[in-house]
C-alpha cells in the first residue's frame, strides 16, 4: 500500500471544473479510494431555492469514472509510465443512488474496485460513493483507456 500519493491532477487528464476529485485517500489494489468535495459554485450545481449549489447524484457516475482513471493513472506511474492522456466511460450498469443530490461542501469518498482490465485498455470497476460511512450511490462502470499512439492518431484526425 502506498502512503505518499501524488497530487490527483498528476494522475488524471481532467482540468478546470471537470476535475472533480481532490486527492487520493487509499490505494491497496484492487481497491482505491479518492476524495471529492462538492463545490457550492461548481459546474454541475443545481440552481433553485431548495437545492442551491448541490450536485445531482447522477454526476456520481463521473466521480466514479474519474476514480477509475485515478486508479489506472497511479498504476501507470508505479510502472514508470505516464498516466493516460485520455480515457472513456463506455457505460454503467445498475447505477443506484440513495439521494437526489450531493450537498454543497460535502466530503465524498469514491471507492473503485477493479473487476477486470485487459491489455487492450478495456476495464470494469465496481464503484461506491460514501459520505462518512453511508453509501450514497453505487454502480459498475466500464471504461476504455486508449494507448498513447491511439490518442495521437485521434488528435491528428481532428
Amino acid at each position: 500500500m502506498i502512503i505518499d500519493f501524488p497530487e490527483i491532477q498528476d494522475l488524471l487528464p481532467h482540468r478546470g471544473q471537470m476535475a472533480l476529485l481532490s486527492k487520493v485517500l487509499r490505494f491497496a489494489p484492487p481497491l482505491m479510494e479518492v476524495e471529492a468535495v462538492v463545490p457550492e459554485d461548481g459546474l454541475f450545481g443545481v440552481d433553485g431555492n431548495a437545492h442551491q449549489g448541490e450536485m445531482p447524484s447522477w454526476i456520481g457516475i463521473e466521480l466514479m469514472a474519474q476514480g477509475a482513471a485515478a486508479y489506472i493513472g497511479l498504476l501507470a506511474r508505479m510502472e514508470g509510465r505516464t498516466p493516460a492522456q485520455a480515457g472513456y466511460l463506455l457505460g454503467t450498469r445498475k447505477f443506484t443512488a440513495q439521494v437526489n443530490t450531493f450537498p454543497a461542501h460535502a466530503v465524498l469518498r469514491v471507492q473503485t474496485e477493479i473487476i477486470y482490465r485487459d491489455a487492450s485498455g478495456l476495464g470494469s470497476f465496481a464503484c461506491k460513493i460514501f459520505k462518512d460511512d453511508v453509501v450514497l450511490a453505487e454502480a459498475t462502470i466500464n471504461v476504455y483507456e486508449p494507448s498513447a499512439e491511439q490518442v495521437q492518431k485521434m488528435k491528428q484526425a481532428n
